[in-house]
């Protein structure tokens, strides 16, 4: 662990998601969920495409009902569609655009909810 937090501070994305995987296996709770998606977080602005991934799932939801529901999904969108343009390989990328076309559904029907749409 401290060889990830040696390289994620070297600015390696790759080590940084790595870190927030073995936080995220090691420990439990809120804590230790918010310390590895900042990870994932630095691990996608360095250019990791799978912390870009971990991030989008890790999104934080601080309240229940639509309004935050919706948030939670443009947060996850937001580092779908960056994992999209890093994914080296072409299973990442097809992984990672589809999931910016559910995200996108998900928005889009939330939303529709929230105006009485549906």
């Amino acid at each position: 662990m401290q060889f990830c937090r040696r390289l994620c501070g070297q600015k390696n994305g790759e080590a940084c998601n790595q870190l927030g995987v073995l936080i995220v296996q090691r420990t439990q709770g809120h804590d230790s969920q918010s310390q590895a998606y900042e990870f994932f977080k630095k691990g996608c602005s360095l250019g990791s495409s799978l912390a870009c991934q971990n991030a989008a799932s890790s999104c934080p939801a601080f309240a229940f009902g639509l309004p935050q529901m919706i948030a939670k999904e443009r947060c996850a969108l937001g580092f779908y569609e960056k994992a999209c343009k890093l994914a080296q390989s072409s299973q990442q990328k097809m992984n990672a655009c589809k999931a910016v076309k559910r995200a996108q559904y998900m928005i889009d029907r939330l939303e529709k909810m929230q105006k009485g749409v549906e």
